[in-house]
């Protein structure tokens, strides 16, 4: 008997486990744990393109998708973060960061986080990112302090194979969840394990 499917909770609220993976030539660098996501904010971009026909404004329809682009905001970038993908210098000796204007190629990069909800988070992987420079806030402090974030705008793109995003639903099995950060995940390119096709914690 097939067992029965779990249901989608209701709301969804809270961010965490933010993460990220350097492009190569065959595939993604190693992923690593980004602390402190504080928000995401990301809109689509494109459109949808109609074709008029038959006295008809949508006679035919093209979805015009471009990705998303938007904001991430943590408590503070990490300085490695600058390096692998902001492409400032990290200096061995005197252990500065350098920033420079010398037109330097964008660093394209996956970017996962975690979406909680009451039973079922939902875990994400962008494929194609790139980032800007964050801004930089800092504010004196009176009788209370308040801690300033960091923030950066995201572009997130379509691969070369034409995925943009991909996340767990309330069905997804343990053994994809487990595993989630471990490498960005593909779901063209999974073998689920022998013998794993029990439901259990993503959630859509």
């Amino acid at each position: 008997m097939a067992d029965t499917p779990n249901v989608q909770d209701k709301v969804k609220y809270g961010i965490s486990d933010m993460h990220y993976a350097v492009m190569t030539d065959s595939g993604y660098g190693t992923v690593k744990a980004h602390p402190g996501a504080v928000s995401l904010t990301l809109s689509p971009e494109g459109e949808n393109i109609n074709f008029a026909a038959d006295n008809s404004n949508e006679y035919f329809v093209v979805v015009d998708n471009r990705g998303y682009t938007g904001s991430v905001e943590v408590a503070r970038l990490l300085d490695e973060f600058f390096v692998d993908i902001l492409g400032e210098t990290l200096d061995t000796v005197a252990k500065t960061l350098l920033e420079k204007a010398d037109g330097q190629e964008a660093v394209h990069f996956a970017f996962g986080c975690k979406i909680d909800g009451p039973k079922y988070p939902t875990y994400i992987w962008f494929y194609n990112c790139t980032a800007e420079r964050p801004n930089l806030n800092a504010n004196t402090t009176g009788e209370t302090t308040e801690p300033e974030t960091d923030s950066f705008n995201i572009a997130c793109h379509k691969d070369s194979a034409g995925k943009v995003r991909c996340k767990t639903t309330c069905n997804t099995p343990d053994a994809v969840i487990e595993g989630w950060f471990s490498s960005v995940f593909d779901p063209e390119n999974y073998t689920p394990p022998n013998g794993s096709t029990p439901p259990s914690g993503g959630q859509g």
